[in-house]
């Protein structure tokens, strides 16, 4: 990864700037701290300076305060974390996407990384549409209305989020119109979007592959 990104920076007449890769890990099963060197099982001491055995900052996301997520810089990196905190503790959660939506806001990103915040946070709460919108009222009017405009073309297991402006896509056709607006503007993945959408995965894949012709 670091050579073909020095290789990149090269190719593009870029002075060649120092890579520092980023592991995020957020499976369910606990994850075990190895070096390189720990993957190999009785290797013999001569081969071990062939194996570059580097040493890894390892943070656990889920021993790290709310206070000090909250404290970076990089405020919309504070929301991200702290969706990612408590993926898997719903109620918590909850509570707290009002805090990772203001947070986000403060960074002023691009449109594109707020929106797949806003999907990636409410599919991973599993509310129903009563509760979004109960949500949706607290907030200030600058965030409410960007979060409506990007909830209007989200879909959770069929519950239609909009409908009060009359935004009908629980049906197959707007299932399908969400599908390709997710492509567009989310990291989501093709099983995350089908889920979502309620739409066979192989169809996702094949909108994912015409969207990228189209491109």
């Amino acid at each position: 990864y670091i050579f073909s990104g020095l290789l990149k920076q090269i190719g593009n007449g870029e002075e060649p700037s120092l890579i520092i890769p980023v592991l995020l890990y957020h499976g369910k099963e606990s994850w075990e701290y190895r070096t390189l060197v720990g993957l190999f099982e009785n290797l013999d001491p001569e081969l071990k300076g062939f194996v570059p055995d580097y040493d890894y900052i390892y943070h656990n996301l889920g021993e790290i305060s709310d206070e000090q997520i909250q404290a970076l810089h990089n405020k919309f990196l504070s929301a991200s974390f702290l969706a990612l905190k408590y993926s898997l503790i719903k109620a918590e959660l909850e509570n707290l996407i009002p805090t990772i939506l203001a947070l986000a806001e403060a960074d002023g990103v691009e449109s594109n990384l707020y929106s797949s915040l806003i999907v990636y946070t409410f599919e991973l709460s599993g509310l129903d549409e009563a509760r979004i919108l109960g949500i949706l009222e607290t907030l200030p009017a600058k965030i409410k209305d960007r979060v409506m405009s990007t909830l209007d073309i989200f879909v959770e297991k069929g519950i239609k989020i909009g409908e009060e402006k009359g935004i009908k896509i629980g049906e197959e056709k707007g299932r399908e119109k969400t599908a390709r607006n997710l492509i567009k503007i989310s990291s989501l993945s093709d099983e995350q979007i089908a889920t979502a959408t309620d739409l066979p995965l192989d169809l996702v894949v094949r909108f994912r592959k015409e969207l990228a012709k189209g491109e």
